[in-house]
Order: structure tokens, then C-alpha cells, then sequence
């Protein structure tokens, strides 16, 4: 991963800067003396816009880092313990087409013996057919010697021969083993197809699931990359933070002066990144759910360059200053909610709270929204008078 030398440098190197950079800034007289004023102006401009960049990027990737890999080994846990019980289950499903194959060997079994009970009457009858056979044949050769009177007896001899004849074909048509092996065939086959259906859903469920497995351990295992990349950031924002610091006391020094131009810029940014920053945590309290934002009030809006942009004009400096706690008084009630959300099992009476605060945030907001607009607008008349408001 990248590193940032510049920032990564010890104290040390962020004091030469200082030495450099701002020692001598207060034994300026007149501004004029300074050739790059403006371009020296957009320089600690940027600080501001940068600190509170880096401020709300650090806010983000913390929160994803923290939700992020939570998240993982959650997810980890839940694909481990799936692999688990899809292993169980394709035990227990296998176990349960035994039972179901030795259920049904059983339930055929009790057909083959009906049939067998059947089979063996027809024996018994084709036995006694065999032996009435042997009669009728005797009694036919007799009938025969008897002619005419022995007609009717011939007709019963045949009738007889007939009827044994159909019972061993009858017989010769139905094989109990031969049935016992045929439905057993096609029961163990279908089973067999059935079962090896579903082994095979199972084996292809623990493949996926233990591919995702192995997915979120590689996630995991970045972690220490995503940290990396944390420290960095907060190695910069302290760097930056530290030469911000350097900027209010240049802001604020006789050879340093903003014009009322840069000043209503920084007031539309103030403003703008005030209302994006509220809309956060209204979303936060509708969705119930929390979400990455800055809690720190000294890292973004009118926090991060109220101590920079200090208006020396009276009735400004008066609206300025009031501004400022009624800021605080916002973040003393924003965290306030943050707690109750990350927490994660908040209830009704939590919710309540959540909401009582955010309404108070919000009016509070509204009322320091329309100080700024206020103090715009003096800006301008200031202006208009050819008056500095940090003069």
C-alpha cells in the first residue's frame, strides 16, 4: 500500500514547517510587503477545506471499516455454521431414503406374501386338478368302452382336463419372486435416482457455500491493510490539523486580513456543508439505522474555521460568537443520537429520545442557518460601506 512520507515524518519535521513558515508572519507591517498575499491566502484556505476533506473521509472509512469487517466475520459465522447444518442434513436426508427403500421392502413384503397366500391355494387346487386329471382321463377311456351311455361322463372328463389346464397356466403367470425383484427394482432405482438428486443439491451448497467461506476469510485477512490506510489518514489529518492551528494564528495576525469576498465564500461553504451535515442525521433518525458522520464539531462547518475567521466588526463578532454554541449545543445532541442507534437494540422510549433530539438539533440548525444569512447579509452592507469586517 501507498505510503504518505510527507505525513508520516515525525514532529519534528512539522515544526521545521512552522519555523518556516509562520515565525516571522506577525513582524510583517504592512501587508502590501507580501508579494504572494493572495496566493498565500488560497494556501490556508485549503488547509480548512482540506482538513475537514480528510476529516469526513476518515469519519467514512472508519465507519466502513467498523461495519465493513463486523460484517465479515459475522457473515464468516454464518457460512461456517450453514456448512454445518447442510452437512447434517444431507446425513440426515441420506438416512431418511434408507428408511423410506427399508419401509418399502417392508410394505412389498406384505404384497408377496398375499400373493404367496394366493399362489398357494392355486397349488393346491391345481394339485387336486392334477389328481381329478388323472381320474378324468381313466374316466374317459372308461365312457369311451361305454359308448353312448358314457357321453355326459366325457363331458365332465374334458371340463376337468380344461380347468387344471388353465390353473398351470395361471400358475406358469404369476411368479412371486419374480414380482418381489421387479418392484423392488423399480422402487430402489427411483429411490436411488431421488436420493442421489438431492446428495447432489447438498454437495453442490457446501462447494458454494464454502467458496464464500473462504471469500470473507480472504476479506478478513485485509484487514490489516484497511487499518494501514486508517493510520495514514489520521497521520495526515493531525498534520494537517497541526498547520490549520498555525493558520488561525495567521488568519488572525495585523499582516493577514481576509477581504469580505473570501469571507462570504467561506460562509456559503459553512452554510452548504452545515445542511448536508443535518440531512445525515435526519437520515439516521428516519431510517433508524446509523450511519458514517462527523461528530466532531472543531472538524467541519462553522467548527472547523471559526477559529480562523474571526470578524472584528462588532455587531458580526457578536453573532459569530453566539453562533458558536448554539453549534456545540447541535453535537452535544447529534451524539447523543449516535449512541442510541449504535447500539443497535434501541426501543420505543430510545426512539422517542432519538427523535426529541434531532427536533431540538433541527431548530437549532435552523436558527444558526438564519444567523449565517444574517451575518451574509451585514457582510455585504459592510461591503457596500467600504468596511473590512476583520479590520
Amino acid at each position: 500500500m501507498y505510503k504518505f512520507p510527507f505525513f508520516c515524518k515525525k514532529k519534528s519535521s512539522t515544526s521545521d514547517v512552522k519555523d518556516n513558515s509562520f515565525n516571522d508572519v506577525d513582524n510583517i507591517d504592512d501587508i502590501s510587503t507580501c508579494e504572494n498575499e493572495s496566493s498565500l491566502k488560497e494556501i490556508v484556505r485549503s488547509f480548512y477545506h482540506t482538513k475537514s476533506s480528510i476529516s469526513n473521509v476518515l469519519v467514512n472509512i472508519e465507519f466502513l471499516y467498523k461495519n465493513l469487517f463486523s460484517g465479515f466475520v459475522n457473515v464468516e459465522k454464518v457460512c461456517i455454521s450453514l456448512i454445518s447444518k447442510v452437512n447434517d442434513g444431507r446425513i440426515k436426508v441420506n438416512a431418511i431414503f434408507e428408511d423410506i427403500e427399508k419401509n418399502n421392502k417392508e410394505k412389498l413384503q406384505k404384497v408377496t406374501d398375499i400373493i404367496m397366500d394366493v399362489q398357494k391355494s392355486l397349488e393346491t387346487i391345481n394339485s387336486f386338478l392334477g389328481a381329478t386329471n388323472m381320474i378324468s382321463l381313466n374316466a374317459k377311456l372308461e365312457a369311451a368302452r361305454a359308448k353312448e351311455y358314457g357321453k355326459g361322463f366325457s363331458v365332465v372328463a374334458d371340463e376337468i382336463k380344461r380347468l387344471s389346464d388353465q390353473a398351470k397356466g395361471v400358475m406358469n403367470m404369476i411368479s412371486v419372486k419374480e414380482i418381489e425383484q421387479v418392484s423392488t427394482d423399480l422402487i430402489s432405482e427411483n429411490i436411488k435416482k431421488l436420493q442421489l438428486g438431492i446428495d447432489n443439491l447438498f454437495l453442490n451448497m457446501i462447494e458454494e457455500l464454502t467458496s464464500l467461506e473462504e471469500s470473507f476469510k480472504y476479506c478478513i485477512g485485509q484487514q490489516g491493510e484497511f487499518s494501514t490506510l486508517i493510520n495514514e489518514l489520521e497521520n495526515i489529518e493531525a498534520s494537517v490539523s497541526y498547520l490549520s492551528r498555525n493558520c488561525d494564528s495567521l488568519s488572525v495576525s495585523k499582516a493577514f486580513v481576509y477581504s469580505n469576498d473570501d469571507f462570504l465564500k467561506e460562509l456559503e461553504f459553512i452554510i452548504s456543508e452545515h445542511m448536508s451535515w443535518i440531512s445525515v442525521v435526519k437520515a439516521i433518525v428516519d431510517n433508524q439505522k446509523s450511519m458514517a458522520i462527523q461528530s466532531d464539531p472543531m472538524k467541519h462547518g462553522f467548527g472547523l474555521f471559526y477559529q480562523g475567521f474571526a470578524p472584528k466588526e462588532l455587531e458580526i463578532r457578536e453573532v459569530w460568537e453566539n453562533i458558536y454554541s448554539d453549534y456545540l449545543n447541535i453535537h452535544k445532541l447529534v451524539v447523543e443520537i449516535i449512541k442510541i442507534f449504535s447500539q443497535g437494540n434501541f426501543n420505543n422510549a430510545d426512539l422517542k429520545n432519538a427523535r426529541d433530539f434531532f427536533m431540538r438539533a433541527e431548530n437549532l440548525s435552523n436558527e444558526i442557518i438564519s444567523r449565517l444569512e444574517s451575518v451574509k447579509n451585514m457582510v455585504v452592507e459592510c461591503e457596500n460601506q467600504n468596511i473590512n469586517v476583520f479590520c
